[in-house]
Order: C-alpha cells, then structure tokens, then sequence
C-alpha cells in the first residue's frame, strides 16, 4: 500500500466517522462542527485528511461552510423530485424545469 492509499483510507474512515456523528445528531443541522485542529486531534489523522473529508461532504451537500465564520451542518431536506425524474419521455422532447 504506497502513501496515497494510506491518505485515502484515513481520509475515507475520517468521512466515516463524522457521518456517523451526524447521524447520532451529535452535531445537529445548523451547529458549526470543530474546528479543523479539534478534528485532527479527534481522529487522528493530518489536517490535509480532515481537510478532504470536510469538502467531499460539503460537495455532497452534508456540512457548509461560512467564511470567516467556520463549517457548519447542512439541514436534513428530502431531494426534490423534477418532472424530468418523473417523466423522461416528455422531457426528452420539451425542456422541463
């Protein structure tokens, strides 16, 4: 296992561990999570790491960030159904919104 893999498999636990603390609302919708340096320490793994996991789940719409201000969790909202998940025939041939 050369040292990418190594980063990507803290990198993967680190994301696994804080969907697990959001799912036991640990850290509920709205409230800003630790900082980086506090999450480094948590885990146990470098800034870099917690760094990549904090933005593939911003990028999956689970944590958001303020600037200035910190990073926080998203609110649990259901996906919106499109008329285009709906009815793809009909979209294929009329530009539905």
């Amino acid at each position: 296992m050369n040292d990418s893999e190594i980063k990507l498999c803290k990198r993967d636990e680190a994301i696994k561990q804080m969907l697990e603390l959001l799912q036991r609302e640990e850290y509920k919708p709205g409230m800003r999570i630790p900082p980086e340096s506090e999450l480094v320490k948590q885990f146990g793994c470098c800034r870099s790491t917690i760094r990549d996991a904090i933005n593939l789940l911003v990028n999956d719409n689970r944590l958001y960030r303020i600037r200035g201000s910190g990073t926080y969790v998203a609110e649990h909202k259901r996906p919106q159904i499109t008329i285009a998940a709906i009815l793809p025939d009909l979209c294929s041939e009329w530009i539905c919104i």
